[in-house]
């Protein structure tokens, strides 16, 4: 059983996809509910992993996109920036973008 907080998000959409790929039973979680309820939560700091690491899970998860049992979420064509447009793209996000940002080195 996997319980997936955030299941609405786009990440909890993916972990949803992932449990779902191996079999789990996946439990969504209210994380606003939660919030609203003043309790505490704890989780992990993703912006302290390493680039290999991301790497290697990547790694991990090709198989499940080569076979098409994970899916990539469409991201909207006027959220995908070149990398000139980097700083651009970085305002967006700390501005809140709701939708997915992308930066595209093919551009």
């Amino acid at each position: 059983m996997v319980l997936v907080l955030g299941a609405s998000g786009k990440v909890g959409q993916a972990a949803i996809q992932l449990a779902t790929a191996v079999g789990a039973r996946v439990v969504p979680f209210d994380i606003f509910a939660f919030y609203r309820g003043r309790h505490r939560f704890i989780g992990i700091d993703t912006l302290a992993l390493d680039s290999g690491y991301g790497a290697a899970v990547l790694d991990t998860l090709r198989p499940g996109f080569e076979s098409r049992t994970l899916r990539p979420f469409p991201v909207l064509a006027a959220n995908i920036y070149p990398l000139a447009r980097a700083a651009e793209a970085y305002r967006a996000v700390l501005a809140g973008a709701q939708e997915r940002v992308v930066l595209d080195p093919t551009l």
